[in-house]
C-alpha cells in the first residue's frame, strides 16, 4: 500500500525484487558501481546467489559494477552482539555501508579512518582500523565505471565520550532495556557506558545543502572539535556551491542510525 501510494504521489512506477536491501546497505555513485558490505547484505539474503545478487541489482538499479566491501565499523555492531569490550556496548546493524564508505562524486570516495595512534590506545578504534585497511585495499584494487581507479579521502572516526548508565531492572530507557534483555548476566545497579552509532559519513544532500554530523559537546575532548571541523572543510571542498549544516546527530545514533539512514533521498528534477 505504502509504496502504490509513493508511486501516486512521486509519479513514479513501482518494480518489485526478492533482494533484501534498506538504503543504508548500498552506496551509487549514478554511473552504474554500487559499494555494499558483504558480510551484511549475506546475512540479509542467505538464499541469493551472487550471480543472481548482481543481476538483481543491475535489473532494479542499473548495477553494471558492484563492489563488496569486508564488514563494516566496530561502532555499528550487529543485534545481539552489542557488548564491544569491558563494560563498553553500542548498538547498530552490523555493517551498513553508509556508516563508512560514500561516493561524493563518481570517481572519489570517503572512507571513515582511525588513525594508528588512536588505533594503538582505543580497542573499538582498533577493530575499526583493521576492518578499514582491508576496505581501502578492496577500494584501491576496484576501477571506476571508465576502467580508472577511484581517489580515497579519509574522514575521522568520532573522538566522543560514551555515555554511563546504571542498570536498574525497572528501567525501560533505551539503551538499558535492551542491554538488560541481551546480557541478563549483569546485575541490577552495574554501571555501564554505551557508545551509540557514531559516525561523519552518515550524511545527507539536498538540492542546496549538505547536513553532516557534528559531535563536539561540553566535556568532549578537543579533539573532538578539531575532528567536526577538519570534517565541515572536508564536505565544503567536495561539495562546492552547496551550504554546509552541522548538526547533533547523537538521537539517530542511539538508534543505529544517522540523517542518511533515516531519511528517504529522491532525485533532483530538472
Amino acid at each position: 500500500r505504502y509504496f502504490n501510494q509513493m508511486s501516486q504521489l512521486l509519479g513514479i512506477g513501482v518494480m518489485k525484487s526478492p533482494l533484501a536491501i534498506e538504503g543504508g546497505e548500498i552506496e551509487l555513485n549514478g554511473k552504474g558501481v554500487a559499494l555494499i558490505v558483504d558480510s551484511f547484505t549475506r546475512r540479509r539474503n542467505p538464499f541469493i546467489s551472487d550471480k543472481i545478487f548482481d543481476s538483481l541489482l543491475q535489473a532494479s538499479l542499473g548495477v553494471t559494477k558492484l563492489i563488496r566491501l569486508r564488514e563494516g565499523l566496530a561502532e555499528d555492531p550487529a543485534p545481539g552482539q552489542s557488548r564491544l569490550y569491558g563494560d563498553l556496548y553500542g548498538t547498530g546493524v552490523g555493517g551498513h555501508v553508509d556508516e563508512f564508505a560514500r561516493f561524493v562524486n563518481p570517481a572519489t570516495i570517503f572512507l571513515a579512518m582511525p588513525d594508528a595512534a588512536e588505533a594503538a590506545t582505543d580497542p573499538v578504534k582498533k577493530i575499526s582500523y583493521e576492518r578499514m585497511k582491508i576496505n581501502e585495499q578492496l577500494l584501491m584494487a576496484a576501477r571506476d565505471q571508465e576502467g580508472k581507479p577511484f581517489t580515497i579521502v579519509h574522514l575521522p572516526v568520532p573522538d566522543v565520550v560514551p555515555d554511563e548508565f546504571v542498570l536498574y531492572t525497572n528501567s525501560f530507557m533505551r539503551p538499558i532495556a535492551s542491554i538488560r534483555r541481551k546480557y541478563p548476566s549483569i546485575k541490577n545497579g552495574e554501571r555501564f557506558r554505551f557508545l551509540p552509532a557514531v559516525s561523519y559519513l552518515n550524511y545527507v544532500v539536498l538540492n542546496d545543502l549538505v547536513i553532516i554530523p557534528a559531535y563536539w559537546r561540553p566535556g568532549f575532548p578537543e579533539s573532538c572539535k578539531q575532528e567536526d571541523e577538519q570534517v565541515r572543510s572536508l564536505y565544503a571542498r567536495y561539495f562546492p556551491g552547496k551550504t554546509i549544516i552541522q548538526l547533533d546527530p547523537w538521537g539517530m545514533n542511539y538508534g543505529g542510525g544517522g540523517f542518511h539512514c533515516w531519511t528517504q533521498q529522491v532525485p533532483k528534477g530538472n
